[in-house]
């Protein structure tokens, strides 16, 4: 596998190993001559041009309601892969090139229908108290979550900070789901690189104080659209462990009380009414990532080019296997 790893700033040997164990599954394929981007340019996706035009019109005028919108987008999503895989363009396509096109069409429709599921979705109201909250909860220590100072790596914090901020970036799914991940893993090589064991007891406290430091992330609606619009074979596994263990960061955040400070209320009170003080002046040091790119307005197929952590694409055969392995369990 090609990793990913951490640019210079660790360059020990021994902070790079555990890194280098990780094993994110990057489900971006490189762009090739059978792929939808080309063929939008070709003559022969008039009408598949037409159809999407005429799904996306339809879909804007009667909105359907939450549950339902997933069902409508992945539909079409299927139908026009089914369609297409049997064109004369995809003719010869192998199979990881006919899965690409899948994830393609399914960015293609939420690029054009991303606003209208945005300003439909019931979390709105749960993100902007989430979010208020995350501001009142400035005042929050690592101590307050009995966070080891072993345990407490500044710059790795903010690195892990960073990674979880690039959700806002992204419209695939995927992507939005790499960006938990990475974050969740830059914390799990913090825990192993300062000799802790990494068990969830040591691991849960750290994400909270990661999230307490992304102000303005709708993350109850990243999560749901995360959900709602990942294929099953990509919301697996590890990839679930993570994106069930930051929903449910976010609930304690949302619901934290004096006691699960272990505050006074009238102490707990007070500090939620101090106000925020404004960030120091001096540099923050920091560790450099490479950047992800911004998610362009217009259509791309470039998708995750510099994550933290990558490795070679698994076969189409195995996301199949693995996910009926999931079912038959």
């Amino acid at each position: 596998p090609e990793f990913m790893t951490l640019k210079s700033s660790l360059t020990s040997n021994d902070s790079l190993t555990n890194l280098q164990n990780l094993s994110a599954p990057n489900l971006n394929y490189k762009p090739n001559a059978k792929n939808f981007e080309n063929y939008l340019k070709s003559s022969s996706s008039k009408k598949t041009v037409a159809m999407i035009e005429a799904f996306v019109k339809s879909f804007k005028k009667n909105v359907p309601n939450c549950e339902q919108q997933n069902v409508a987008i992945l539909g079409i999503v299927e139908n026009l892969h089914s369609t297409l895989s049997q064109s004369s363009f995809f003719q010869g396509a192998n199979k990881n090139e006919l899965y690409s096109l899948k994830q393609d069409l399914r960015l293609h429709l939420l690029t054009k229908l991303f606003s209208t599921v945005f300003e439909t979705s019931d979390t709105k109201e749960r993100d902007e108290l989430f979010i208020k909250r995350v501001s009142q909860l400035h005042f929050v220590t690592p101590e307050m979550l009995e966070i080891p100072n072993q345990n407490h790596d500044e710059d790795l914090l903010q690195t892990a900070q960073r990674e979880m901020m690039q959700i806002n970036e992204f419209i695939s799914p995927r992507d939005k789901l790499l960006c938990i991940i990475n974050c969740c893993k830059v914390i799990g090589y913090m825990l192993t690189n300062n000799g802790a064991v990494g068990s969830a007891d040591d691991f849960f406290p750290l994400l909270i104080n990661v999230l307490l430091q992304c102000p303005n992330l709708y993350l109850f609606f990243h999560l749901q659209y995360i959900s709602r619009f990942c294929f099953q074979n990509e919301l697996t596994g590890e990839f679930l462990y993570y994106h069930t263990q930051v929903f449910a960061a976010c609930t304690f955040i949302a619901d934290i009380t004096h006691q699960s400070l272990k505050l006074e209320l009238s102490e707990f009170d007070r500090l939620l009414q101090t106000p925020k003080l404004k960030p120091s002046k001096t540099e923050n040091k920091t560790i450099l990532i490479q950047q992800s790119p911004s998610q362009s307005s217009s259509y791309s197929i470039s998708y995750q080019q510099s994550m933290l952590i990558k490795i070679t694409p698994p076969q189409y055969e195995e996301l199949n296997n693995n996910n009926n392995n999931n079912n038959n369990n």
